[in-house]
This record gives structure tokens, sequence and C-alpha cells, in this order.
């Protein structure tokens, strides 16, 4: 039986795969442990489906049984391989919508709870956080480039903290954090990472998470509003994938007598290569009065 093999990095991307990559056993080899989450389908009936999905503790399928993809999305945490290798696979292909995400297990040291949500492409999905015990980490995915996933607000208790890291939980993963200082001014944000990761430090947090622009307000203008904007897929290191990378942010009222609002922008990074640019477009709706090419 042929199999795929994957190497997982320290501070690396994640590797996801749907149901058809496990028809055949897929192998992982970490620099440490491999770490496995399981990301279940919107359609709940086909949660007993994972049952087929086996994580086997070594090199191959002869390796002994660690779990199943079932028992990872029940227990809120991920699965971890005793050595450096694991091996996935399906014994009954069945046709399932959920997402299996494995990476090296160093990136996730010290979590309490880590939880998978399905965020709706319409509704705004209001989310609970506790990190009473430990730090607390919900995490979405999103593979379509015309699809944007946005932090509409974060209500906090004094002292906690919410951080939001993309691909993975390394220092170099994490994109923003927010606090009681920033909560306000700083959403909403547009979050553009294939892998998003949202931790919570300490207390207690409930976020209001959409994919739907129009809920979001992302484009309203409004005094000493601050954010950012990203490349879509950014922090995802493995280009092999060939994501498209391009976006597109407008904030503003294109309407007659629309209120003015003075602003600044810095570029904080950029990787660019080849035939790549960076485009900055500033205009008043009559004329373009700024324009960077890089």
């Amino acid at each position: 039986m042929t199999s795929q093999n994957y190497t997982l990095e320290r501070n690396g991307s994640s590797v996801v795969l749907d149901h058809e990559d496990t028809y055949t056993p897929v192998v992982f080899h970490a620099d440490t442990k491999v770490s496995i989450l399981c990301l279940p389908g919107t359609q709940k009936e086909e949660d007993t489906y994972l049952r087929t999905g086996i994580v086997f503790d070594g090199p191959d399928v002869n390796s002994p049984f660690l779990g199943s993809l079932y028992s990872i999305s029940q227990s809120q945490t991920q699965l971890i391989s005793t050595n450096s290798t694991a091996t996935i696979f399906s014994i009954v292909p069945i046709v399932s919508h959920h997402y299996v995400i494995v990476q090296d297990s160093s990136i996730y040291q010290n979590i309490n709870q880590i939880t998978g949500l399905n965020v709706d492409d319409s509704a705004v999905e209001v989310v609970k956080m506790s990190a009473l015990s430990g730090k607390s980490v919900v995490f979405t995915h999103n593979k379509n480039p015309l699809i944007d996933e946005y932090l509409i607000s974060v209500d906090m208790e004094n002292g906690s903290e919410l951080q939001i890291y993309f691909e993975g939980l390394s220092d170099n993963q994490r994109v923003v954090t927010y606090t009681n200082r920033n909560n306000r001014t700083n959403l909403p944000q547009k979050l553009q990472g294939r892998l998003c990761y949202y931790v919570l430090t300490s207390g207690n947090a409930t976020l209001s998470l959409t994919r739907n622009k129009s809920k979001s307000n992302w484009e309203t203008a409004f005094a000493g509003r601050k954010g950012f904007f990203t490349s879509k897929f950014w922090k995802h290191d493995k280009r092999e994938l060939g994501l498209q990378q391009d976006s597109f942010n407008f904030i503003g009222n294109e309407t007659k007598n629309a209120s003015e609002y003075r602003f600044s922008y810095r570029i904080q990074e950029a990787d660019l290569s080849g035939d790549n640019s960076i485009d900055v477009v500033v205009s008043d709706n009559v004329q373009r009065i700024h324009y960077f090419d890089q």
C-alpha cells in the first residue's frame, strides 16, 4: 500500500487534510512529536464517520493504535504521538466534510483546551472562552480565497489578553493581541489566515466572529479606528501549494458628502519575489491623491 509522507518542522505551518487525503495512509515525521487536531464538518450526522479515521503511533498502519479522529473531535484537545512519527488512515473511505490539522507538537505548549469551530458563512458566531484553568484556544480553518473571516468584537475581563495567530502558535506566527485597552478602537478586523488561532491567556472572554462582510462593519470608518491589512493566507510558509495571496481592502463610504478622516499607514512586513508587488492607492472618490508601488 502506497503512502503520503510529510515532514513537520518546529514552528512551521500546519498540514491540513480533508477526508480524501486519508484514503491511503499518511505518514508524518516531526521534529519533536506529532500533534493532531480534528475539525468536524458542519453536518453533525457525519461525526460518526470520524470513527473510521484511525491514528497509528508510528510510521505505518502496523504501529500501535493511538486514537481515532472521532475521539480527538470529542475531547477538545490534541492527540500527541509517543515519538516523532504517526500515521493516519481511514479504514473505510466514507465521504465527510471534516479536516485534520497536523503539526509539530512544540507549538502547543501549556494549552489547557483547544476547540475547533466551523464559522458559518452568513451568520455571526458568538464564542465564549474561559482560561481560568490555563490557556484556552479556539481555531478555525478557511481555504476559500473568496471568503474572509472577521473578528467583530471582544468583550473580556480586566487583565485578560486575546492573542491571534495564523498557522501555528510560535511567536513569529502571532498576528495581533487584544486587551481592554484596544478592543474598542482596533475592531472590527479582517483576518485572512488559512488557519486562525484565538488564544485566551487568562480570565473569560466573549468573541463575535463572522464571514459575512456586511455584518462585520469592516468597511465602516470612525474616528480613532486602528487596524491592519494583510495579504491572503499570510504566515503560510508552504508556497509550493500555490495559494493565491492577492487581497483587496476598502475602508470608507462612497457617497456624496461622506465624512472625511485623516489617517496614516505603515508597511511593516513584505516578502516580495519575482513579479509580486504591493500597490497602495488612496483616493477621495474623485482623483487618486496617493500611490505607492513596491
